[in-house]
C-alpha cells in the first residue's frame, strides 16, 4: 500500500470508530456516497472506501460505486471525497447522538461553482495573510504568535455570505482586497479541495455553524444555509446552548483537528446566538527525515534577552536559500512536495518586532517566491507552540469595523428583528515540528452575538461571603436565611523546598 493511502485507510477507520459507531443508513441522495451500491449511505461505505483508496485487493468497488464515490464530481475518486463522506456521515451521527437539529437535512452539499486560484485571489489572499499576521504579532510582542491565514479566511468568509451593505463591503476589502463574496466563495471552495487533495499530506478542512435554539432570537435564511452547503460543506445545527452544546462544540473541533485543539470553547455567552466554526489539520513528513545523530542539544536566546534556552536542535543540508537583504531564511521541503517548511530570521541589529513591521502582501509573496535552490545548512529547533488569539482586536484595525458594532448587518444571516453582530473571533493553533515532520492545527470561532440579549446581561462570581435564602415564594418569606463565609476546604500553602 502506497505511504498516503495508508494513511487515508487509517483515517478512515479511526474517525468511523470514534464517531459513527452504528450509524444506521444515512438519509441523503442515493447514488451520493454509496460506494457499495446498496442504496444507503453509511459507515460500510467509508471503511469500503478507505480500503479501496489504500488498494486492497479484496475492496471491490464496480464502476457505478466509483461513480457514486466522487463526493466532489471531480471525475476523479481520491481521499477528499472520502474525507467529505466522512463529514456528511458525521454530522448526521452528531445530530443522533445529541439530539440537536441537522439544518442542513435535504440540503445539496458542494453543488456550488469552484474557481481555482488565480493571481487576482492569490494576491488577495497573500494582502490578508500578512495583514493578519503584521497586526496580531504588532498586538502582542512579548509571546509567541500562530495564525493560520486560512482558517481564519474560511470561517470570515461564511459569515460574510450573511453580511449587507457596509458590513459586506469592509469584509470583502479585508478578505479580498475588493474581490466580492460570491467570488471568495468560488475561491475558497476551490482551494480547500486542492489542499485536501494533497500527495503524502494529512489534511483536513471542516466547517460547521452551530444556531442557537431560540427563534425569537435568531431565524437563519434557506438562502444562507444553502450558500455555506454549496461552498463550504458546512454541518449546520441547531442546539441548545447549554453545556451539552459546549461539550459537542468541543469534541467536534478535537476531532477535526487530530486531537491538537481539545479545548478551545471555555463558555458559552447568554448573547452568543451562532458559531461559524472552520477547524483544519495538517500533518506531513518531512521529504528527508532526521537521523538520530542530527538531532544534538542547542541554545535559543529569545528576543531582548542575554540569556539562553536549552532545546533540541536539527541539523541537516537542504536547497532552499533566502535573502531580502533584511533577513535570511531555509527552506526544508516536505513529502509530496504540496508543502513546505519555511524559516526566516532577520539579520544582526533588527528585532523580529523591527522586521515584521514591514511586511505586507507584496513583500510576503515576494519572500515566498524568491527560493534560491542554492545549498544551506540549516540549524532549526525542535519545538512544540499553542497559541490563542482574539481577533477581534485585530480584524477593526484592518479595516473591518462596522462588524463588531451593534451598526452591522447581518440581516442575511439572522432574519430575526435584533440586533446581531461578531461579538469575537477565536483564533486557537497548534504547531510540532520534530525529526519526522509536522503535525498543525487551527481552529477559527467567530461568535454571533445577539445585541438585544446584551442590555438586560449581568454577571456574578459568588467566591466571597454572601447572603443565602430559602423563600416561600407565595408569600415572600424566608423560610432559610444564612450568611456563608467560609465553605470548602482549605488550600494547603506549599512548604518551600529545604
Amino acid at each position: 500500500m502506497q505511504h498516503g493511502k495508508l494513511l487515508a485507510c487509517t483515517m478512515a477507520l479511526t474517525l468511523a470508530a470514534n464517531l459513527l459507531t452504528g450509524t444506521a443508513g444515512a438519509d441523503i441522495t442515493p447514488g451520493d456516497g454509496d460506494v457499495n451500491c446498496n442504496q444507503a449511505t453509511d459507515i460500510a461505505d467509508a471503511v469500503l472506501l478507505a480500503r479501496f483508496l489504500a488498494e486492497d485487493s479484496e475492496a471491490d468497488v464496480s464502476a457505478q460505486g466509483k461513480l457514486n464515490a466522487d463526493m466532489n464530481g471531480d471525475g476523479d475518486v481520491t481521499s477528499a471525497d472520502l474525507t467529505r463522506l466522512l463529514e456528511t456521515l458525521a454530522n448526521i451521527t452528531h445530530t443522533e447522538s445529541y439530539g440537536t437539529v441537522n439544518l442542513l437535512k435535504g440540503y445539496t452539499l458542494g453543488g456550488g461553482k469552484a474557481s481555482a486560484p488565480d493571481d487576482d485571489f492569490r494576491a488577495a489572499q497573500a494582502n490578508f495573510s500578512a495583514e493578519l499576521f503584521r497586526v496580531a504579532a504588532s498586538a502582542d510582542k512579548e509571546h509567541n504568535v500562530l495564525l493560520s491565514p486560512v482558517s481564519v479566511a474560511i470561517a470570515l468568509g461564511m459569515t460574510a455570505n450573511g453580511a449587507n451593505g457596509q458590513t459586506r463591503a469592509e469584509m470583502e476589502q479585508v478578505l479580498g482586497s475588493g474581490l466580492t463574496v460570491e467570488q471568495l466563495n468560488g475561491y475558497y471552495q476551490a482551494w480547500t479541495a486542492d489542499l485536501q487533495s494533497a500527495r503524502c499530506a494529512k489534511v483536513g478542512i471542516a466547517n460547521s455553524i452551530w444556531v442557537r435554539d431560540d427563534e425569537s432570537r435568531i431565524k437563519v435564511p434557506e438562502s444562507f444555509l444553502q450558500t455555506v452547503a454549496d461552498h463550504y460543506d458546512a454541518g449546520a445545527f441547531k442546539a441548545p446552548f447549554d453545556d451539552t452544546t459546549l461539550n459537542d462544540v468541543n469534541s467536534w473541533i478535537s476531532g477535526r483537528t487530530n486531537g491538537m485543539i481539545p479545548n478551545m470553547l471555555r463558555k458559552i455567552d447568554p448573547t452568543e446566538i451562532m458559531y461559524l466554526i472552520n477547524a483544519l489539520c495538517l500533518e506531513n513528513d518531512w521529504a528527508d527525515k532526521y537521523e538520530e545523530y542530527q538531532v544534538r542539544d542547542g541554545i535559543f536566546y529569545p528576543e531582548g534577552s542575554y540569556t539562553g534556552n536549552a532545546i533540541e536542535m536539527m541539523y541537516s543540508m537542504e536547497y532552499g536559500w533566502i535573502d531580502d537583504g533584511k533577513a535570511t531564511g531555509a527552506v526544508k521541503g516536505l513529502e509530496g512536495g504540496k508543502f513546505q517548511y519555511v524559516v526566516v530570521v532577520p539579520n544582526a541589529g533588527i528585532t523580529l518586532t523591527e522586521y515584521l513591521a514591514g511586511l505586507d502582501g507584496k513583500k510576503l509573496s515576494e519572500l515566498i517566491g524568491g527560493v534560491k535552490g542554492e545549498p544551506v545548512l540549516l540549524e532549526m529547533p525542535k519545538y512544540k507552540l499553542e497559541c490563542e488569539a482574539d481577533l477581534e482586536k485585530v480584524l477593526p484595525k484592518m479595516g473591518m469595523q462596522t462588524a463588531f458594532t451593534d451598526s452591522a448587518d447581518f440581516t442575511g444571516l439572522n432574519s430575526a428583528e435584533n440586533e446581531t453582530f461578531i461579538g469575537a473571533v477565536q483564533h486557537n493553533t497548534a504547531l510540532e515540528v520534530n525529526e519526522t515532520g509536522i503535525r498543525a492545527a487551527a481552529a477559527t470561532i467567530v461568535k454571533m452575538t445577539d445585541g438585544a440579549a446584551m442590555m438586560d446581561f449581568h454577571e456574578l462570581t459568588v467566591d466571597r461571603p454572601f447572603l443565602v435564602m430559602i423563600v416561600d415564594t407565595d408569600n415572600g418569606l424566608p423560610v432559610f436565611i444564612g450568611a456563608v463565609r467560609d465553605i470548602g476546604e482549605p488550600v494547603p500553602i506549599p512548604v518551600p523546598a529545604e
